[in-house]
C-alpha cells in the first residue's frame, strides 16, 4: 500500500524536558491521521539505529 507521508522524513521533530536535567529527542513519521506508534529506547546518551526509522511498517 502506498502513503503519500514518508515514513524517513520527519514531519516535526524537538526536544522535551524530563524535569531532571535531561531531554528526550523526539521526531514525528509517517501518516499524521494514523494510529500511533512509540519507539522507546537506551538511556541518556543511548542513540537509535537507524533502522528503527520506519519500523512500524
Amino acid at each position: 500500500m502506498d502513503s503519500p507521508h514518508s515514513s524517513s522524513q520527519s514531519y516535526d521533530h524537538g526536544w522535551m524536558p524530563t524535569g531532571d536535567s535531561n531531554r528526550v529527542d523526539y521526531e514525528l513519521r509517517g501518516n499524521p491521521a494514523g494510529v500511533p506508534v512509540l519507539i522507546a529506547h537506551g538511556g541518556p546518551g543511548a542513540g537509535s539505529p537507524t533502522g528503527n526509522r520506519g519500523a512500524h511498517g
